[in-house]
């Protein structure tokens, strides 16, 4: 299946079409009804091809839709969430609102050279920078600032409202101030967690969030709102990291929830499968996870795929390689058939439509994977 269509789309009063290609993230939001909409899209995730040719599917699902988002968000300056980011910007509404970590955009940080220990790939910058100086512009022009961090005025995105849950001001000084002198700073921990409400429904959009990020996001709500949250993107690629016991017990609760993983093989191991690890953890908890990608064509095809499938077909859970998933110590036949398979970003997404009574609806791009336990 290509990207979603303007129907599927238009299908509930919020939309969110979640891209994984396997490197980068991005989320596309259509909040209205058929008669009408507004947009917003949260980080980036465009993807080199093997002929040197690119390809962002959320700057392509905006473009087929003929959306100009009035709503752009960059959560925090890693390169899988950064790549084509400029575009998105340059794509906005005029006078739409443009969002950042805004003192890690400053140049008296050395955020440019700083090594960072989430993301090799981090130390690569011309992405980041690229997408800095593209807020930066449009922060001087034709686009509101939106100083991402807690408490921050809510935005209003057809009917729903957007509040940011993380990161808080103390933690982003401490990290500011840590970074100046050199010191070794998780920039997951300062990504932007959004919390989307509207009468009894509200998500939460985690981005890169560990454990103490998640720990500050439950300490800003209320006891209950985790509890009526669903779905949840779940953070940091699926790494054990990131699932924070709130998840578990929430999932446990309120098992069919749905919840999204975006992979991430060049970090080598996301998400983590193994016994007990992140998505084996949640996944046990939960009942089942959505996953944008992954190589399907070494799964049965099938609605639904068993964790026990992707372990024997994948013969383990490290992946290599930017541009496609790559299996360490697979036999030269599945190899092949992998090569052969290679996934079309566009079909990299699982799209929810969430509804007023509370329901969500799920559709998969040709890609994507309902894992179940």
């Amino acid at each position: 299946m290509p990207l979603p269509t303007d129907n599927q789309l238009a299908a509930a009063p919020l939309s969110i079409a979640v891209f994984g290609p396997g490197f980068g993230e991005s989320i596309v939001l259509r909040a209205g009804t058929a008669d009408g909409a507004e947009w917003a899209v949260v980080d980036s995730a465009r993807r080199e091809r093997e002929n040197g040719a690119t390809i962002n599917p959320s700057l392509k699902l905006l473009e087929y839709c003929n959306a100009h988002p009035s709503l752009v968000v960059f959560t925090h300056p890693h390169e899988d969430h950064a790549g084509g980011m400029a575009h998105l910007v340059e794509r906005a509404a005029d006078g739409a609102t443009v969002g950042s970590v805004e003192p890690l955009m400053s140049a008296r940080t050395p955020l440019q050279t700083h090594r960072d220990p989430d993301d090799r790939r981090a130390q690569r910058r011309t992405e980041v920078r690229n997408a800095h100086i593209a807020i930066s512009q449009a922060w001087a022009g034709r686009a509101r600032k939106w100083a991402l961090v807690a408490d921050a005025q809510p935005f209003l995105l057809g009917g729903w409202q957007v509040s940011v849950l993380n990161p808080g001001a103390p933690e982003l000084a401490d990290a500011v101030a840590n970074m100046e002198a050199g010191q070794k700073v998780r920039l997951n921990n300062l990504s932007a967690a959004l919390l989307l409400e509207r009468d009894a429904i509200r998500l939460v959009l985690a981005a890169d969030c560990e454990r103490a990020a998640w720990t500050k996001v439950a300490s800003r709500l209320n006891p209950n709102h985790l509890r009526a949250t669903r779905p949840v993107k779940v953070p940091h690629h699926g790494s054990k990291g990131a699932i924070h016991d709130v998840l578990i017990r929430y999932a446990t609760l309120d098992a069919g929830r749905a919840q999204v993983v975006t992979p991430f093989p060049s970090s080598g191991a996301l998400p983590r499968f193994e016994v007990d690890q992140g998505a084996d953890r949640l996944l046990r908890a939960a009942g089942e996870l959505l996953l944008t990608a992954l190589p399907v064509d070494l799964l049965p095809r099938s609605d639904a795929t068993t964790i026990d499938e992707v372990r024997n077909a994948l013969t383990t859970e490290h992946f290599a390689g930017d541009t496609d998933f790559a299996i360490e110590d697979a036999d030269p036949a599945t190899t092949a058939a992998l090569a052969a398979g290679a996934r079309d970003p566009l079909e990299t997404w699982v799209l929810l439509s969430i509804h007023l009574d509370g329901t969500v609806a799920v559709t998969r791009g040709g890609h994507a994977v309902r894992l179940v336990a």
